[in-house]
């Protein structure tokens, strides 16, 4: 893809959700990480009726696209989670959050709209599966597994996603000359091979901060996000690293 697109996102209305050539940025002052169909609902949400309704919703748009044993999963409540794949992080792997977290989504192939910060193209869509996350309006998550042909692709892999984050605040202030970007590369989190945790804050409309966590097990590789309106300080380093920890050691054949 090589067209620039910017389009509002829904929520609050202070928000946008910038689509740069090849990376995905969302707004998470409007939207969660990676989740616009539930912010969306949950932004049409002005009572505690209208809420339980906008779950509802949501909860029925992911279960048609989740894959299930064979039987029609059931809307989930916050805090339980959604249609199972194996090897997927769950609401209590993530850090910590005052609202609790509740699983939005979960399917084979890649997210449905993208990798925040990777370069759309770099993962392979085969034998892939994901997950995403939601807490309140504001926050949100979620967890990409793919499959590499042998752990030398996948190392390789590895390498090129990690390439692709840490050149994600060039490309994002290239779209957006007045935006403020600040990148602050976390180290490693002692599990798996060739791991990195990144953290990237943005201020135009409003200031928001995501992590981007990689790590591999032999030939698969998970790629973790976090993000909810903030700066770097609200950045939870330590609750992070062992979600990543969790998600590498989660990872079989």
């Amino acid at each position: 893809m090589t067209a620039v697109k910017t389009t509002p996102a829904a929520g609050r209305g202070r928000g946008r959700r910038v689509r740069l050539a090849g990376t995905a940025l969302l707004g998470l002052a409007a939207v969660a990480l990676c989740l616009p169909q539930a912010a969306q609902a949950a932004a049409g949400a002005k009572s505690a009726e209208g809420v339980a309704t906008a779950k509802s919703a949501t909860a029925k748009s992911a279960t048609a696209k989740a894959v299930t044993s064979g039987s029609k999963a059931a809307a989930w409540k916050p805090g339980a989670v959604s249609p199972r794949l194996s090897g997927l992080l769950l609401p209590g792997d993530l850090p910590p959050h005052k609202d609790g977290w509740f699983v939005s989504e979960t399917g084979h192939g890649l997210l449905p709209h993208g990798e925040l910060c990777v370069t759309d193209g770099l993962l392979p869509k085969a034998g892939a599966k994901y997950r995403t996350f939601q807490s309140g309006l504001d926050a949100g998550a979620s967890q990409t597994v793919v499959k590499a042909k042998n752990a030398t692709a996948a190392a390789k892999l590895v390498k090129k996603v990690r390439a692709s984050v840490e050149g994600c605040p060039a490309r994002w202030k290239k779209e957006d000359p007045t935006g403020k970007v600040s990148f602050r590369d976390l180290g490693d989190f002692g599990a798996g091979k060739d791991g990195r945790v990144y953290a990237i804050a943005t201020e135009n409309w409003a200031q928001d901060v995501n992590v981007i966590g990689v790590g591999r097990k032999d030939n698969q590789v998970t790629i973790v996000q976090w993000g909810q309106m903030g700066t770097l300080k609200d950045v939870p380093e330590k609750e992070f690293k062992k979600t990543m920890r969790t998600a590498v050691n989660k990872l079989v054949r």
